[in-house]
């Protein structure tokens, strides 16, 4: 998993055409997802080491703050995830999370 500064890093850096997400990752029990989209009621996540992207309504995540005062989003419950991929289409957004943080 990347650094809160590495990802917040690459989204000014690579990212520059695309809306930077207000919260950048999310979690459940340990394990982590990239934001790829948070600005309507609906966060759409791609969990590391996967190329499936995911979507989730905010009211089923409270957004929390790790010790360096990095905002994350804490995914309430699994069973509220809904896959939303396209294996043989993915977005401009998809595109820059997979290449960018989970091909790496």
């Amino acid at each position: 998993m990347f650094s809160h500064s590495e990802i917040e890093k690459t989204w000014k850096e690579k990212g520059k055409n695309l809306e930077i997400p207000n919260v950048l990752i999310a979690n459940y029990m340990d394990k982590y997802y990239y934001v790829l989209r948070d600005s309507s009621v609906v966060i759409f996540v791609i969990p590391e080491n996967c190329s499936s992207t995911f979507a989730i309504v905010k009211k089923y995540c409270t957004i929390s703050e790790d010790n360096d005062k990095n905002r994350f989003y804490k995914i309430d419950n699994l069973e509220n995830l809904t896959i939303v991929s396209c294996p043989t289409n993915k977005s401009p957004y998809e595109k820059f999370i997979i290449d960018n943080f989970i091909s790496k």
